[in-house]
């Protein structure tokens, strides 16, 4: 007969773990947040749970405060809530395990809840405007930049943008197309001065004054009724244009500029003017204010014909014995019989 021999090892029971260790506390406001270390002994089985627990000195301090757990046994730190600012407090930590709880830690050093600090009001900036200075009535497309007067109460830079029928750069602005230009100027302030409120202005943008004063005839026509036609763009809306023809002042048109700032205006020379020189003159207002004036000389001969219209002039005939105003009539017939002239001035010149 035989007989087997079995060892069994039997696994000693789990117990309570280890209190946790390294308690500290945290204050805030009307709270504390409470840090620990794991127990060195879990007692055999895993920890499920961590409870903070109100411990100050006197217990009175600790009513309402309501214990606080985690909800693992990984977590090893709680927020404890509920705490009343300018008590002073303490904590303690029990670590729980299936088989039970361990006993209370060592007391976490006392820390007093406190409301956080009212952050420091913004510091006061001294206010600061935005001025325009007398600006123009308008711009002229093709003009030079235009620098804005434009200043700030602080004496700070102002910047300036554009919009519509213009551009900006820096302080200048250029008018690109006939319209209305908005200004708007800003100062962002320092550490000094607070941003100044924008400033917006408007100004007219007018397309470039060009005007150009004609005698619709050729050379040698007769003068008595010859057309004359004025043609200009960018002129003052409102204003007036007025053609007369001199030595002796004859008024022989006259009209007002409508809001386009273009006008066109026909006369004619009239008849029995003094045979000689003369002179026809368009004056107007450019639409920056500016005085136009486009000038143009004409000669009568004595059979009543236009010799002289600007520059361009019927060639004189040089004596040879033959009447010379006889031959006049025959000299224009052959040699420019036809010819239309048209004189254009552009350039203005005050008279």
């Amino acid at each position: 007969m035989s007989t087997n021999a079995h060892t069994v090892t039997v696994a000693a029971p789990a117990t309570a773990p280890g209190a946790p260790t390294g308690v500290t506390a945290t204050a805030g406001d009307g709270e504390a947040t409470i840090s620990w270390a794991a127990p060195a002994e879990d007692g055999g089985a895993a920890i499920t749970s961590y409870t903070v627990t109100c411990a100050t000195a006197d217990p009175g301090d600790c009513a309402g405060v309501d214990d606080t757990a985690t909800a693992d046994g990984v977590t090893t730190s709680a927020t404890v809530t509920g705490l009343t600012n300018g008590t002073d407090y303490t904590f303690t930590v029990t670590a729980t395990n299936s088989a039970g709880t361990s006993a209370a830690s060592a007391a976490s050093p006392t820390v007093t809840p406190a409301a956080e600090p009212e952050p420091d009001p913004p510091a006061t900036k001294t206010p600061q405007t935005i001025t325009f200075g007398d600006l123009r009535e308008r711009l002229l497309v093709g003009q030079d930049p235009y620098q804005v007067p434009v200043t700030a109460s602080s004496a700070l830079p102002v910047t300036l943008t554009a919009s519509g029928s213009c551009s900006a750069s820096g302080r200048l602005v250029t008018a690109t197309a006939a319209g209305t230009c908005t200004i708007t100027a800003n100062q962002p302030g320092d550490a000094t001065y607070a941003a100044a409120p924008p400033e917006v202005a408007t100004i007219t943008v007018a397309a470039a004054s060009d005007a150009e004063l004609t005698v619709d005839t050729a050379l040698g026509s007769g003068a008595d009724g010859a057309p004359i036609v004025y043609r200009a763009n960018g002129l003052a809306p409102g204003s007036t244009v007025t053609l007369t023809l001199y030595s002796d002042p004859v008024e022989l048109a006259s009209a007002t500029v409508p809001a386009s700032g273009s006008i066109v205006i026909e006369a004619t020379i009239p008849a029995g003017v003094d045979v000689g020189d003369h002179e026809l003159v368009a004056t107007a207002t450019a639409a920056d204010g500016a005085p136009l004036t486009n000038a143009l000389a004409i000669e009568i001969a004595a059979n009543r014909s236009l010799v002289r219209i600007g520059d361009d002039a019927l060639p004189t005939l040089a004596a040879t014995g033959t009447n010379v105003p006889e031959l006049i009539p025959f000299a224009l017939a052959a040699i420019l019989a036809g010819v239309a002239l048209t004189h254009r001035s552009r350039r203005p010149r005050t008279r």
